[in-house]
């Protein structure tokens, strides 16, 4: 069995509904995005490269912060 963890938490935006400032966004840094990934060290895992929209929620994926966390994962321990 193999278990894939996602590199997706930590870049959820969630548009406001009225013209109000919403604050609906959890974007954190690169690193704390991958952690879990370094610990682990799995055999896979996801790297989420493309911003996508599911329902109302969109998962922000900057470009800056794929590449940070794709040398980091690649790095060898």
């Amino acid at each position: 069995m193999l278990i894939q963890p996602t590199t997706g938490v930590g870049a959820r935006f969630v548009p406001a509904t009225t013209t109000t400032r919403d604050r609906n966004a959890i974007i954190v840094r690169a690193r704390e995005r991958i952690v879990h990934v370094l610990e682990l060290r799995p055999d896979i895992c996801s790297l989420d490269i493309a911003t996508i929209e599911f329902r109302r929620i969109c998962l922000c994926q900057h470009s800056d912060h794929v590449e940070r966390m794709a040398r980091a994962i690649a790095k060898p321990e």
